[in-house]
């Protein structure tokens, strides 16, 4: 397994085995990068640049071949942004609002080269987290990784590499500042960061991501990089601290480590070594959008017991009987009596519950098609998966299809439709009337003019329709290489094919297709709307320019084979 630190001066790399069951370093690597700049506001494709220089030309003396990758990269790359939602707002309502509020924070950033991850939160303080980071560096740092012959594993934030350490009770990472201290949370119920002091024997502390759960930032494990001084520890008297030493417990195996190797970057690589982050940081290898907590049981270890003993069987006490037959006497008693309460409305009750379930299953649709109307054979019968994402993928498409057929090309400056909703921005005379109604439920409507000339950017966040597609049977697949020779014709796409993972028992392939040809963007929507039933749209993303004519048209479709699965 390796560890590749990035940075904007330099690149670490930390490479590691488990040897039974006990961490061993196997080699380290520092290479900055040719540049002298050392400003945090790199621009991605010098960045980028760098990062692929430095390992290329250290790709003979570090070998990835074969290895799990994980990246981690500074907060300071990423912006975040907390939102607490409205006790009717849905999930979907609480992380658009999440990420309106990160935009707000840092609009100087294209959105066109960002994706969003995020978590959403319930309980007490019901709560949405979002991070936005930039496209093309997640991507490429993907692409180098395998064109090494690594597999990207895992890829997120310097500081959520410690969440690993303790994901169940959570952890806080204190980061000493000459003034004070930078604070990260990462729990099951909130995620924080912040500036925090210590003065008067009382802890000041205050979010930079709106978070308002600073009394709660202690709970959980407090994680310090390196040790503290002897003043400073004073500050968490009365609190259980655990100070990472770098590579504690850890064999070395004679490993020098690089003078340039900060305290800091060692306790993010010693982090990774004895922690794991995966199902419970965020991985900016994954899909972007919303990603849920992931609990990692540990496999239970076998108990090693006398061949003659474990035959007998231990008989329960009386105690234990007793115990056991009042609860089962109890359960039967209150039966009995809600049988006897709500005898007349057993069936209502029933039926109420029958049809809400299938209410939820199959909400309703413009077009009603009874089952006699639209058959299955008995594999995608049982494959619910299958038809919820036929179900999901054909409303998307045929909604974006229909929104890019009602309005001209250069009417529209950008879409963004997933999840149910489309964002719409199109531009006109101020009393243009766009029939944005027909595709669904206008939840948002904005209207800004456009500096220095006589017209309007209009804006609608749109619920759009369900749709139920009569011509395409949910069991109608096509295969990759019919997909391939379908895509070959045209010769302004491009696409990217990223690495397959497998969920719910299917293989999936999640392939990005890119085009500044209209044309071409809704052809392929026309094609999935007749062909491949497995061909599955996530997201659709239109991205223009209202002084020029140049447009960005990008789909991200996911692959499903069932045929493998």
């Amino acid at each position: 397994m390796i560890h590749l630190l990035v940075s904007n001066k330099h690149i670490q790399c930390v490479k590691w085995s488990h040897e039974d069951g006990k961490p061993s370093l196997l080699a380290v690597l520092y290479a900055p990068y040719k540049s002298k700049k050392i400003s945090d506001n790199l621009n991605d494709k010098e960045l980028v640049n760098e990062i692929n220089t430095a390992l290329q030309l250290q790709k003979k003396k570090f070998s990835f071949e074969g290895e799990q990758v994980y990246v981690t990269i500074p907060d300071a790359f990423c912006a975040s942004s907390v939102v607490y939602p409205d006790e009717e707002m849905s999930e979907a309502d609480g992380w658009e609002l999440s990420k309106w509020s990160l935009g707000q924070r840092s609009i100087q950033d294209s959105a066109a080269n960002q994706e969003f991850f995020g978590r959403s939160f319930s309980g007490e303080n019901k709560s949405t987290f979002s991070l936005k980071i930039s496209s093309i560096l997640t991507e490429t740092i993907k692409i180098s990784i395998q064109e090494m012959g690594g597999s990207p594993f895992w890829m997120g934030t310097e500081s959520s590499a410690f969440f690993g350490l303790n994901p169940s009770r959570g952890v806080t990472l204190f980061i000493n500042d000459k003034s004070g201290y930078e604070y990260f949370h990462y729990s099951k119920n909130f995620f924080a960061k912040g500036l925090a002091k210590f003065s008067k024997n009382s802890w000041k502390l205050s979010s930079s991501d709106g978070s308002i759960n600073e009394k709660d930032i202690f709970k959980g494990q407090t994680i310090i990089p390196g040790k503290l001084s002897y003043r400073r520890k004073s500050h968490f008297e009365g609190k259980r601290i655990r100070q990472i030493e770098p590579f504690k417990n850890i064999k070395k195996n004679d490993v020098k480590i690089p003078k340039e190797f900060t305290i800091f970057s060692q306790s993010v690589s010693s982090a990774l070594i004895t922690g794991d982050p995966i199902g419970s940081s965020l991985n900016f290898f994954d899909i972007p959008g919303i990603q849920e907590y992931e609990e990692i049981k540990e496999p239970v270890k076998a108990v090693k017991q006398d061949p003659v003993e474990s035959k007998k069987r231990k008989k329960l006490s009386k105690k234990r009987k007793s115990s056991f037959q009042q609860f089962f006497a109890y359960m039967f008693f209150f039966g009995a009596l809600s049988a006897v309460i709500f005898r007349e409305q057993l069936p209502f009750i029933y039926e109420k519950v029958e049809s809400e379930v299938r209410l939820f299953l199959y909400p309703p649709t413009p077009d009603i098609v009874t089952d006699e109307k639209y058959p299955t054979n008995p594999r995608s019968e049982n494959n619910y998966f299958n038809q919820v994402s036929f179900v999901r993928s054909q409303s998307l498409v045929f909604s974006v299809f229909t929104m890019t057929s009602l309005f001209d090309n250069e009417k529209i400056l950008k879409l963004n439709a997933s999840n149910g909703k489309m964002d719409i921005v199109l531009t006109g005379p101020k009393n243009t009337l766009f029939p944005v109604d027909t595709l669904g439920s206008i939840l948002n409507y904005s209207l800004r003019q456009v500096e220095g000339k006589d017209l309007y950017e209009f804006g609608y966040l749109v619920q759009y329709h369900p749709y139920l597609n009569e011509f395409l049977k949910p069991d109608n697949y096509t295969t990759m290489e019919e997909l391939r020779d379908y895509l070959d014709k045209f010769i302004d796409l491009d696409i990217k094919k990223l690495d397959s993972f497998s969920r719910n028992a299917i293989e999936h392939t999640p392939i990005i297709i890119s085009t500044a040809n209209m044309n071409s963007y809704k052809d392929i929507l026309s094609y999935m709307l007749s062909n491949g039933s497995n061909l599955v749209l996530e997201k659709s993303v239109i991205s223009s320019s209202s002084t020029s004519n140049s447009n960005t048209s990008r789909l991200y479709i996911t692959f499903l084979n069932y045929s493998d699965s």
